[in-house]
């Protein structure tokens, strides 16, 4: 997830769940809405393109491909530019269908809109539903996919008592998926680390330290770290010398653990889901400092804090 990304799941994710500082005015302030839209959204999608195309009455390979790629498109979480080149077939088939010269003039300034750099995400709309025009591929390419799906031409589906009892199970499927991934959510920030508060935070924050007793952190660009596996060599020496924290992937997900160096004893202090980086001991030696993506997307991070002793 990249708050930048102009796609349907980032639209999403800025709607539905907040971020202090990179989305701290949502529609709506709703995680478990997100778990559930999410999936139900994409599944949505791929039967429909999949129904029509089965069903078309017009066969045509390039309306097939065209809706094909735009439900791709839909349901990826990301979308780089390059990613409108697999548009250009569709657009000139679908150009070539069409007699009208305005009609064809019209798709082809939508695809050249749409490819356009000025197309990404904007944080300019940030607040309510003002966001909803900060997403203008998304809904190009939406607007594309029911294009290519109505000219498929399909019959109108008959809900037949199987297909009603399929989309119910899947709905109740779908209900239980988004109730653990809210557990999960609530999980990411319950292990005892507390955000701090930063006086001039900017997006991206990463290895926090200490420079006596001023907290100083390294600022990321807009993309975040490339590689969290760089992270693993920043460790941390405690100021009496007994304890090494550092960020190990030994469980699966990066987490912040600390390693007596006395005995040996290795004690993890962050249980999140998430990426849990760049430990720093406290002046005080009572805790540690660390970055995490933890409730702001893969490899975007503020800093948090933990106590050694788990309270």
């Amino acid at each position: 997830y990249n708050v930048h990304w102009n796609t349907l799941q980032a639209f999403l994710r800025r709607a539905l769940v907040r971020d202090d500082l990179l989305n701290p005015a949502p529609i709506l302030d709703a995680p478990w809405l997100f778990f559930f839209l999410r999936p139900l959204l994409s599944i949505s999608v791929v039967a429909a393109t999949l129904y029509c195309i089965s069903r078309s009455k017009r066969r045509h390979v390039m309306l097939e491909y065209g809706a094909a790629i735009a439900m791709v498109s839909l349901v990826s979480p990301s979308q780089a530019s390059y990613h409108q080149f697999l548009f250009y077939p569709a657009i000139a088939g679908l150009i070539t269908l069409e007699r009208s010269w305005g009609t064809q003039f019209c798709w082809g300034l939508l695809f050249t809109i749409m490819c356009s750099n000025l197309m990404g995400a904007t944080a300019g709309y940030d607040t309510g539903v003002a966001m909803i025009a900060a997403f203008p591929r998304a809904w190009i390419v939406m607007i594309l996919w029911l294009v290519f799906l109505l000219m498929l031409d399909p019959p109108l589906p008959r809900m037949s008592p199987p297909a009603i009892t399929s989309a119910a199970a899947m709905i109740v499927v779908i209900v239980a998926i988004a109730v653990a991934e809210n557990r999960r959510w609530i999980a990411d920030v319950s292990d005892g680390a507390s955000r701090v508060q930063l006086v001039a935070p900017a997006d991206l924050e990463i290895e926090p330290r200490f420079v006596g007793s001023r907290l100083v952190t390294s600022v990321l660009g807009p993309d975040g770290f490339d590689d969290p596996s760089q992270m693993e060599a920043v460790a941390s020496t405690s100021p009496n010398g007994k304890w090494t924290a550092f960020a190990t992937d030994q469980r699966g997900n990066w987490d912040i653990a600390i390693r007596s160096n006395e005995t040996g004893e290795i004690r993890f202090l962050t249980s999140s889901s998430a990426n849990d980086l760049t430990p720093s001991f406290s002046p005080d030696g009572r805790s540690v400092y660390f970055a995490s993506d933890r409730h702001r997307g893969y490899r975007f991070t503020t800093i948090y804090q933990v106590s050694i002793d788990g309270r």
